[in-house]
C-alpha cells in the first residue's frame, strides 16, 4: 500500500501523490517519492532515450534527464549513455568535444550541446523569447514559436 504524507494511505487513483522538486538543466521537475518511484520505473522499462541527431537539443536533454531521474542513473554514467544516443555529425562533435576536456561532466555537456545545436547561447535563454515578433506568421505559428522558446 502506498502511503501519503503523515502516513495516510493513498488510493491508486489519488491525484496528489507525494512529490519532491528537483532542479535540472531543463528546469524544476516534480519527482515521485517512495513506492511511486518503483511503479514508475517498472512502467518505464520499455522506454529508451531517443537518439540525438542535432535537432532540438533542449527537448532531447529534457527527455534524457527524465529518463535518468526515473532510472536513478548516476551522473558519472550519463555521458556514456548520451554518447550512445548520438547520431550523424552529433557523434563526431561529441567525440571531439570530449577529447578536448577529459573531465567533462553532464552539466557542461548540456551547456555545450545547447550552444552547438540550438543556435543560441545557453547562458541567456530569454533573449530569443524577448525578441520574438509575429511578422508574417499566423497567430497559431506565433504561439507555437513562443511555446518552443518558453520551454528552452
Amino acid at each position: 500500500m502506498i502511503r501519503g504524507r503523515g502516513g495516510e494511505p493513498l488510493e491508486r487513483g489519488d491525484s496528489n501523490p507525494p512529490v519532491e522538486m528537483e532542479e535540472t538543466i531543463g528546469g524544476p521537475h516534480r519527482t515521485p517519492r517512495g513506492d511511486d518511484t518503483e511503479d514508475l520505473r517498472a512502467a518505464m522499462r520499455k522506454f529508451e532515450i531517443p537518439p540525438f541527431n542535432g535537432t532540438d537539443p533542449v527537448g532531447w536533454l529534457g527527455k534524457a534527464e527524465q529518463y535518468f531521474e526515473i532510472h536513478g542513473t548516476p551522473s558519472y554514467h550519463r555521458l556514456r549513455i548520451a554518447h550512445i544516443c548520438m547520431e550523424g555529425t552529433a557523434v563526431h562533435w561529441f567525440q571531439w568535444a570530449r577529447s578536448r576536456n577529459p573531465t567533462w561532466n553532464w552539466e557542461r555537456f548540456a551547456i555545450e550541446l545547447i550552444n552547438r545545436y540550438s543556435g543560441r547561447k545557453a547562458t541567456n535563454p530569454f533573449e530569443s523569447l524577448a525578441s520574438l515578433k509575429q511578422e508574417g506568421s499566423s497567430v497559431e505559428e506565433y504561439i507555437e514559436q513562443f511555446e518552443v522558446l518558453l520551454h528552452k
